[in-house]
């Protein structure tokens, strides 16, 4: 192997140093957090993890807790294993959010080894890349939420295969044991497989090499096969979990190529950023999802063709890019299978890699004038900067979290309804019961477009009156009763006082027919 250009960015250790540093700064924003949102669930309330049934039952339960013969969702065994070793009484925090941003960082640090590996041995333009991975907003989730550790050891394992290879029995057997482990952490690490084997099969010539694949090939099969053979039909629960568990038919495919091109979107352009983006921020409507669903048709087109392209040049380092940049992103479209939440954002950690890579010969292409390149290269990371201390800040706590949800995406159930209970929490009961009531109200106009003209009117009403007022005003008959009941429902268990307050004036006005 020729011997490396010294570039005109400085020495070796600046080139590993800054986006160590980078990854680390991005991962301190959130370090001082509490639990939030699924963390509640998957650590404060399981078993395994908070010591009330044995370490081993880990392997017995799922992601949540739960017993396998009760409606498991997710099997990640060891992520809930390696929690119980840190759960302490009264439960903190810290240790789980120090671990993520260490993984984080060790992340970034096998980010920048692939890219340095595969980048046509140009170190600065590996750097660069590792740069705008480090910095990439998409990430806000996967280090501010602790349930995203899976995902984040997933990546680290993920990448440790590709960096192991397969190109020997020996490798193909490191391989392999990284692959299974993985598998064990999350399942997204199967792309990880994928890339690896279509890498390796590409450039492969000789029998003896293909017999090295059959490792990492039966670790990716029996994965697939297991997760395939779970029974998640009770766990997709509520169709406003997931716009996709309600279509059928035509419909089904475009929200599929919806999800597809709003996935791809975000990962290029990371905003805006929110913990959910369910229904009603989109609706079962062709005219909603048409302009996004078509930018996602494009998107399957062109990864097609790059995939033909790739498949006849023999380049197996774009066949192995586009299956991590487009395999997450195709699972949770429902094209395929139907997954139990609409887009989330910590399942587009994986397709970040490939696409820093991109970015990273994009920015350092020859053809570009210095000058623009260097505008460029600064705008995009003082951008990603910003952005991803805004988001990652949000990570913090409940309350912040769900308040900068609805400053993105209004029209989401989850963001309206958890952002009221958290304000319940916060003994401000009538901002909590509006905001219980416009999730109820985007839940009745499920699956339709919702009107937010009413919302906005009844704002300019002082709050008091607003919230008597509110379910005649958003809805009409019968439908303002059970919008009533249906709210109130909820008051008598986050606000009791406040119910009983309303009772007799919903009643009167909405129920008493």
């Amino acid at each position: 192997m020729t011997e490396r250009r010294e570039g005109s960015w400085g020495w070796g250790w600046f080139r590993v140093g800054i986006p160590l540093l980078l990854a680390l700064a991005m991962g301190a924003i959130s370090v001082d957090g509490t639990f939030v949102h699924d963390d509640h669930v998957a650590i404060l309330l399981n078993p395994v993890v908070t010591g009330e049934v044995p370490r081993g039952e880990a392997f017995q339960r799922d992601f949540w807790g739960n017993p396998l013969d009760e409606n498991p969702s997710s099997y990640r065994p060891l992520v809930t294993w390696g929690w119980s070793w840190l759960f302490t009484k009264p439960a903190s925090p810290l240790p789980y959010r120090v671990l993520s941003l260490f993984l984080f960082v060790l992340c970034t640090d096998l980010v920048r080894r692939l890219f340095a590996r595969h980048l046509g041995h140009d170190r600065e333009r590996a750097m660069l890349a590792t740069c705008l991975f480090a910095l990439s907003p998409i990430h806000a989730e996967a280090i501010g939420a602790i349930v995203a550790q899976a995902d984040l050891l997933s990546a680290v394992l993920g990448i440790g295969v590709l960096l192991v290879g397969a190109a020997t029995t020996k490798r193909s057997l490191i391989a392999s044991l990284l692959l299974a482990v993985g598998c064990l952490v999350k399942e997204t690490t199967i792309f990880f497989g994928i890339a690896l084997l279509l890498f390796e099969l590409v450039r492969g010539s000789a029998s003896p090499r293909y017999r090295s694949l059959v490792g990492p090939a039966l670790v990716v099969g029996i994965a697939v096969a297991g997760h395939l053979g779970i029974d998640r039909g009770v766990a997709l629960g509520d169709p406003r979990n997931n716009m996709g568990i309600g279509a059928e038919g035509s419909m089904r495919v475009l929200w599929g190529l919806f999800e597809t091109g709003r996935a791809t979107l975000l990962s290029i352009i990371p905003w805006p950023l929110a913990p959910n983006h369910g229904y009603a921020t989109a609706a079962l409507d062709v005219r909603t999802l048409g302009p996004q669903a078509a930018f996602g048709l494009a998107a399957i087109c062109s990864g097609l063709l790059a995939t033909v392209w790739a498949i006849r040049t023999r380049n197996g380092l774009l066949l192995a890019a586009l299956a991590l940049f487009f395999g997450p992103i195709v699972l949770q479209s429902n094209l395929l299978v139907r997954t139990q939440t609409d887009l989330a954002e910590r399942l587009l950690f994986v397709p970040s890699i490939p696409l820093a890579a991109g970015l990273g010969l994009l920015f350092s292409h020859r053809r570009l004038a210095p000058a623009l390149r260097a505008l460029l290269v600064t705008l995009v990371l003082s951008l990603y900067a910003v952005d991803s201390w805004v988001s990652l800040r949000a990570w913090r706590s409940d309350h912040s979290l769900w308040k900068r949800a609805l400053a993105s995406e209004p029209l989401s159930i989850r963001s309206q309804f958890n952002y009221g209970i958290e304000l319940m929490n916060q003994g401000r009961g009538v901002e909590g019961a509006w905001h219980l009531l416009l999730a109820h109200y985007i839940s009745l106009s499920y699956p339709e477009p919702v009107n937010w003209e009413p919302v906005e009117d009844l704002e300019a009403v002082p709050l008091p009156i607003r919230i008597v007022e509110a379910p005649g005003k958003l809805v009409y008959d019968a439908s303002a009763c059970e919008l009533a009941t249906r709210a109130h429902r909820d008051l008598e268990t986050y606000q009791p006082l406040l119910a009983e307050e309303l009772r007799p004036a919903w009643s009167r006005r909405y129920c008493s027919q």
